[in-house]
């Protein structure tokens, strides 16, 4: 686990990143939580997701989530999001098991921007 202070350094960095390109985080949500303490925040679990869209009047039906986790897919397809895996991170490992036929993506991308094009594509469709 991260500590906070470290999480949040990420966090101002990404906000200010996304600031330059004229974006706004509305809403930036995580779990504390240890694996051990049972909590409904935590991926797989849908917790976290409900209270966004809950907070931010987000359709979850409509959203797309990329990650590189099993509990990121996971979670994603438990909400009816789009699930988008990127191989970065611990996606490469991830992939085998979708590969496996133990878990299903609706898309699989070499990188973020590879995901963010997947996106914009489905979005110029509709």
């Amino acid at each position: 686990m991260i500590e906070e202070t470290a999480l949040e350094a990420i966090h101002n960095k990404l906000d200010t990143l996304l600031n330059q390109h004229g974006l706004v985080l509305l809403g930036i949500y995580y779990c504390p939580h240890t694996p051990e303490e049972g909590c409904n925040c935590r991926k797989p679990s849908t917790g976290m997701f409900t209270q966004a869209a809950d907070e931010q009047g987000v359709d979850l039906t409509s959203s797309y989530m990329i990650g590189d986790s099993v509990a990121d897919v996971l979670a994603a397809n438990a909400v009816g999001s789009q699930s988008i895996l990127v191989k970065t991170g611990n996606g490469q490992r991830t992939e085998r098991e979708i590969l496996n036929g133990k878990l299903s993506a609706d898309f699989v991308g070499d990188n973020l921007s590879e995901c963010a094009e997947y996106i914009v594509n489905l979005e110029a469709q509709r």
